[in-house]
């Protein structure tokens, strides 16, 4: 088993995807979830790895799937302590050229990206662009940077509504951003929510436009 293996098996779990997803038609519509996910493992196997987040030695896979079906369209062994971004890109574009394969097979198929937090990072961003992929991704709070600024109306709003009802408190919010390694701003939504054990302050960052903040969050 080498890598060149594993990317056969990706490549062949890509053609079962197409052929599996037509039996309901062709789509014309298809939702990229992106994650990984921990795969723990025991003794001293190839590639394993302690993860401090979650405190185990593992493998940590990267994974396709389609959100509308939940079909998994491909998947890519990596070490235990890979970040959750590593190999997207290379994923997307060079795996027989994913995207490009989808708009092969269904020449008018519309492709959109969805990712959690750790998938946040300029490389991403920069090649949902050039492939036009509507795309948005979850952006972690960064004290250093001026993303809870952005949201600070917001958050003190909820506080006061929190302070004065009680209830649980939840607001929606946008805003141009751009951190120092972005090429250019862009659209960021994000939640304000007061509840009794806290504040819940979330982040994303996408290119969609049609949908309003809480809404899009919500997606």
């Amino acid at each position: 088993m080498d890598r060149r293996t594993g990317y056969r098996l990706a490549q062949a779990l890509v053609a079962v995807y197409l052929q599996e997803r037509e039996r309901a038609g062709v789509p014309e519509h298809v939702l990229l979830d992106l994650d990984g996910t921990d795969d723990p493992t025991h003794g001293a196997q190839e590639g394993s790895s302690y993860h401090g987040y979650y405190r185990q030695h593992m493998y940590h896979p990267l994974l396709v799937f389609a959100g509308q079906t939940n079909h998994l369209i491909t998947a890519v062994l990596r070490p235990g302590t890979g970040h959750a971004s590593h190999g997207v890109v290379a994923l997307l574009r060079r795996l027989r050229r994913l995207v490009a394969a989808l708009r092969q097979r269904w020449p008018a198929v519309q492709i959109a990206l969805r990712a959690a937090s750790g998938f946040a990072v300029p490389a991403l961003y920069d090649y949902c662009e050039r492939e036009h992929l509507a795309d948005t991704i979850g952006l972690a709070p960064n004290a250093r940077q001026r993303r809870p600024a952005l949201a600070a109306p917001r958050v003190a709003q909820a506080q006061q509504q929190h302070t004065a009802t009680g209830a649980k408190v939840r607001l929606a919010g946008e805003g141009a951003y751009a951190a120092d390694s972005w090429a250019h701003a862009r659209r960021v939504v994000y939640k304000a929510e007061e509840l009794e054990k806290g504040r819940n302050l979330r982040f994303g960052v996408t290119s969609r436009t049609d949908l309003d903040p809480l809404a899009l969050y919500n997606w």
